[in-house]
């Protein structure tokens, strides 16, 4: 694993790990590793998971020996995770009863754990990413109905006042 700069000059730590299951476990480090120098520890759970499952996939649907695993820091706030491995084939998210099976939740966890997600396809392969943000912040729930304001009120008078006298002119005017 090295730190790097990006050509835009952002952080990035990247490594090239054998395509195996124990990799997942120098990836999580390796995100540990970033977000703890980035300030960004808020984010280690889920970065760690999306690199789990990420490189999970490129060892189960990959092809060659090994993988580049990719953290870099896109925002203040924000990290992409990224898994590269030679296979051709674009990953596809699971439908929900396949998701709930024993196999085939990656992409579906990532899905709904992540705001963005995506691949970039190569000739020679692709690369799976997910960016990962904290959760938004819950907007609080308004419970006044909007009657208990004064000007609504005196909407709602002035439409009843409305109301009342065309139906009384409809009357009178029988």
């Amino acid at each position: 694993m090295c730190a790097l700069y990006a050509t835009d000059g952002s952080d990035v730590f990247t490594g090239i790990l054998p395509r195996e299951a124990e990799s997942a476990r120098a990836a999580r480090q390796m995100v540990d590793k970033a977000v703890a120098d980035w300030g960004l520890s808020e984010l280690a759970e889920t970065a760690r998971l999306v690199a789990s499952e990420l490189v999970g996939n490129a060892v189960v649907h990959g092809k060659g020996s090994s993988i580049r695993v990719t953290v870099a820091r896109v925002a203040t706030d924000r990290v992409k995770v990224a898994v590269v491995d030679l296979s051709l084939q674009v990953p596809q998210i699971a439908r929900t009863d396949e998701a709930l099976g024993e196999s085939g939740r990656g992409l579906f966890l990532i899905d709904a754990l992540t705001p963005r997600w995506g691949v970039d396809e190569f000739r020679w392969g692709k690369r799976v990413w997910a960016e990962v943000a904290p959760p938004p912040e819950e907007q609080p729930v308004c419970e006044i109905p909007m009657w208990h304001t004064i000007a609504a009120q005196a909407m709602y008078l002035a439409a009843l006042l409305a109301v009342m006298s065309a139906l009384a002119y409809g009357f009178a005017t029988q």
